[in-house]
C-alpha cells in the first residue's frame, strides 16, 4: 500500500485510497465544516501565541500564590485559636487558685 498524501507517515487504508484513516477523517471534518473554520479553531486551540502564554503562566501563578496565601492564613488562625486557648486555661487555672488561697 501506499503512503499517505497528506500527513506522509501511515499507509493508505486499502490500495485505491490516497489517505490514512485519520487523515481520511480530517478531510472529512474539513469537508463537513469548511477550511476556515477548522484552520481558525487549529490555531486557536493548538496554536498558542507567546502573549497568551504569558497571560495564562500569569493567572497560574496568581491562583498558587493566593492558595499557598490562604493556607498560610488558616495555618496562623489554627495558632491563634490554640494560643487563645492555652489562655483561657491558664486564667482559669490562675482563678482557681486565687480561689484556694482565700
Amino acid at each position: 500500500m501506499a503512503v499517505c498524501k497528506f500527513c506522509e507517515v501511515e499507509t493508505c487504508d486499502t490500495w485505491y485510497s490516497s489517505y490514512c484513516a485519520a487523515c481520511h477523517k480530517i478531510k472529512r471534518i474539513i469537508a463537513l465544516f469548511g477550511i476556515d473554520k477548522v484552520s481558525n479553531i487549529l490555531d486557536t486551540v493548538l496554536l498558542v501565541d507567546f502573549d497568551s502564554q504569558k497571560i495564562k503562566v500569569k493567572s497560574l501563578i496568581k491562583e498558587e500564590l493566593s492558595e499557598r496565601v490562604s493556607k498560610l492564613i488558616e495555618k496562623k488562625e489554627k495558632k491563634h485559636r490554640k494560643l487563645d486557648a492555652i489562655e483561657e486555661k491558664i486564667e482559669e487555672t490562675n482563678e482557681d487558685n486565687k480561689l484556694t488561697k482565700i
